[in-house]
């Protein structure tokens, strides 16, 4: 797992895709650039093909179309999109697109369905080129002005035409240029108090369908202390085969390669990766849009919403497109580059794994014991460049995580494809190892499941003394009966939990974390394994292996198999009851204290011992040992420990037990051999 410091978000605007359509072209023009900008032009190879000046009275509707709905785009953002003139329209040369305070009620889907409705407390406008004009490749440039406050997130962003590789963002989205709360307190790291956030940023969406995706990107500020939302900057990428770049006033800050990006799609069912510069070899279109709230935005810097700010204003001077003369194919040729950028990195193609139908059973479904789970992948949600995520060794453990994060939004999770956990809710509790090391005073930690934002729930832990380990348990149903604490009535559906662990600081942390799993309650005698919901902790010793499984002869349930290897020692055997036992000792009364065991062996005449012992004091334990009386069918065995060797001892806790299924030599002189066993009590 490679270090990952830069912008990770799983899935900050969930895009439902529409239908394809076609491109235009436009008559070249000369470059210009303003002269308040930089020196450092693009290159004049670069052929203008499309624009708008936005110098019309009226938007022009032949080049933009616009979105109206109340969905929220996924992300629980608090506005509606409309076509009035009030939340879109040219003045001055700019079009101004503008957030509002005001109830209005609008489809809640993007499908625009009318017959199910939604009422938000802002209004907005989201503008776009599909089905008009769209391209692959070039260079992609607008001059804007940024909105301001507590809850402004503007985007000026690409989505592909043709949902190649699947649904969002399986066939890509490119960020030009992000921006949340402008102006507001920052929440940099080390910030002085006085420091206005000013930060904006470029990015990819990508990897498999919504949830299991990916962001990558990079932040940048303007020089000076000069805030995007005082006046009009020039946000541009440019975009060539296997590579995109971005720029702010020409300024190029930041690159990502095809060799940091992928797609994973299904194809007739089976999911298979992407070749070549997938997702970005397809046609994109532009889209513009002001939002009010949401999961970035509120959840950074001042948090919330601040209406008081409203209305703000996303104002763009012009919107231009350029493909390059020397190969438009590829759009290479005329890349403006700096040895400075940052080169983003970004996400290997999690390897595609065989469906395993024994995933997340239990009785322990274990995500991190010196390494994640192969079917797993760790991601973040780290809208700021806030999140550190490392796996390091340390002495005694192994491999452990350690997690360190900066600011207030951000989080680290496990994702895997969506995956029913119903099960975990009868008992199951969800077990960590945690050792805090360093932390803000205000600062909690949660602990989420979700099925996809906001169907989530969230646990607030309890901490630890600061470089301790200690053991954290949480109880699955208790962590689902509390819900999402940001989104009332929001919960996770068990039946489809995408992101199996999420851990969350809410503020400056760093801490390690390690033995993550999920676990059962370890059963108590009388034992049958047909309860699933139960951790038998059953441990082999000198060539047993044991498994639990459906009785292959159909007469039982699940019951025990015990393979008695070639190796295996004369004694080997399988501890019930694990290393601490079972959570009450056997209570074994009368004049003939007895245990009965059902027994499948190949053979009669088997030798078969049950050993108890106290699993503190291991000299105290007393064994018995009877013999099977026929063979190839089940038979229950009873063992009489009033004949014990050692003899039994009332004054001790008993409370595990070992089974030996024994041939008197070791193994290697019989072969392997397969017993089968079930239902261990105390004998009436």
């Amino acid at each position: 797992m490679r270090v990952k410091q830069h912008l990770v978000v799983a899935a900050p605007c969930l895009v439902l895709l529409l239908n394809a359509c076609g491109s235009t072209n436009a008559p070249p023009a000369a470059v210009s650039v303003d002269a308040t900008d930089p020196t450092g032009r693009p290159s004049a190879l670069w052929q203008l093909v499309w624009s708008d000046e936005f110098n019309a009275a009226d938007i022009d509707v032949a080049k933009w179309s616009f979105e109206e709905h109340c969905w929220g785009g996924g992300n629980n953002e608090q506005q509606c999109y409309t076509k009035r003139k009030a939340n879109a329209f040219i003045e001055n040369g700019a079009l101004h697109i503008a957030a509002k305070r005001g109830n209005y009620s609008g489809a809640s889907l993007p499908g625009g369905d009318k017959r199910v409705k939604k009422t938000l407390p802002f209004t907005s406008a989201k503008l776009h080129t599909k089905g008009k004009v769209d391209w692959k490749y070039g260079r992609f440039e607008v001059r804007a002005k940024m909105p301001q406050g507590q809850g402004t997130w503007s985007t000026i962003w690409m989505l592909p035409s043709n949902s190649v590789y699947g649904k969002w963002p399986a066939s890509g989205e490119i960020d030009i240029v992000e921006a949340v709360n402008l102006k507001t307190k920052t929440d940099l790291q080390d910030a002085p108090s006085t420091q206005r956030e000013s930060r904006v940023y470029g990015g990819l969406h990508y990897g498999r369908a919504f949830p299991e995706n990916v962001r990558s990107g990079q932040a940048y500020s303007l020089p000076y202390g000069k805030n995007p939302a005082d006046n009009f900057h020039t946000y541009a990428i440019e975009w060539e085969e296997g590579e995109i770049r971005w720029y702010v006033d020409n300024l190029h800050y930041a690159t990502q390669r095809q060799d940091e990006w992928y797609s994973q799609f299904k194809e007739n069912g089976v999911l298979i990766n992407g070749k070549g510069a997938a997702p970005f070899d397809e046609n994109f279109h532009l889209l513009l849009n002001l939002a009010v709230g949401g999961s970035w935005a509120e959840n950074t810097n001042d948090t919330g919403v601040d209406s008081s700010v409203f209305p703000q204003n996303l104002s763009i001077d012009y919107v231009r497109v350029y493909q390059c003369s020397v190969d438009r194919s590829t759009g290479r040729g005329c890349a403006t580059i700096s040895n400075d950028a940052a080169l983003v990195e970004g996400y290997l193609a999690p390897e595609l794994s065989v469906a395993d139908r024994s995933f997340a059973t239990g009785p322990v479904f274990g995500l991190f014991e010196d390494s994640l789970d192969g079917r797993l992948t760790a991601n973040s949600y780290d809208p700021e460049n806030n999140i550190i995520y490392q796996e390091l060794d340390e002495l005694g453990r192994g491999k452990v995580v350690k997690i360190s994060k900066s600011g207030k939004a951000g989080n680290v999770y496990f994702t895997a494809p969506p995956t029913n956990m119903s099960h975990w809710l009868k008992g199951g509790e969800l077990i960590f190892d945690l050792n805090i090391q360093s932390m803000d005073k205000s600062a909690a930690l949660l602990v989420k499941m979700d099925s996809g934002w906001p169907d989530a729930s969230d646990f607030k832990v309890n901490l630890p003394k600061k470089g301790e380990w200690a053991q954290i348990r949480v109880n699955v149903a208790d962590l689902v009966e509390n819900g999402n604490s940001l989104v009332s009535g929001k919960f996770v559906d068990m039946t489809q939990v995408t992101n199996l662990f999420v851990i969350e600081p809410t503020g400056k942390m760093t801490f390690k974390l390690d033995n993550i799993r999920f676990e059962y309650p370890e059963a108590d005698m009388p034992i049958n394994f047909d309860k699933v919901e139960a951790n038998y902790q059953l441990v082999d010793f000198g060539g047993n292996q044991t498994e639990i499984i459906d009785d292959p002869k159909g007469q039982k349930g699940r019951v025990a198999a015990t393979v008695k290897s070639e190796n295996a020692a004369i004694w080997a055997g399988t501890t019930v009851g694990g290393v601490d036992g079972f959570a009450s000792p056997l209570v074994m009364t009368g004049d003939k204290p007895t245990l009965s065991l059902w027994v499948y062996s190949s053979e009669a005449g088997v030798p078969v011992r049950l050993k108890i012992a106290d699993s503190k004091e291991g000299q105290h334990f007393a064994e018995v040992e009877v013999k099977t009386r026929s063979a190839n069918q089940w038979e229950r065995l009873n063992f009489d420990f009033s004949t014990a060797n050692p003899s039994l001892n009332s004054r001790w806790n008993y409370n595990k037990v070992t089974v030996f299924f024994n041939f008197g030599v070791r193994g290697e002189d019989v072969g392997p051999k397969v017993f089968y066993w079930d239902e261990l009590k105390v004998a009436p």
